[in-house]
């Protein structure tokens, strides 16, 4: 995914601002995640039907 999908998808999804979601800079990979952050892939919303705000179901098995 490249910066113009990641912007597709918080505004076809309707991420509020005040989720501050952050595209990666090109040095960083999916474990450099700040605290307080989640990495959530592309596929999760476009093949997978995920939804924000998720459940705590879902939250769960993230955390897992």
């Amino acid at each position: 995914m490249g910066p113009g999908l990641f912007d597709q998808i918080t505004r076809g999804f309707r991420f509020p601002l005040e989720w501050d979601a952050r595209y990666p800079s090109q040095n960083q990979t999916v474990a450099d995640a700040p605290p307080g952050y989640i990495t959530l892939f592309e596929d999760f919303f476009l093949q997978g039907n995920f939804r924000l705000p998720a459940t705590q179901f879902m939250v769960h098995i993230l955390q897992y």
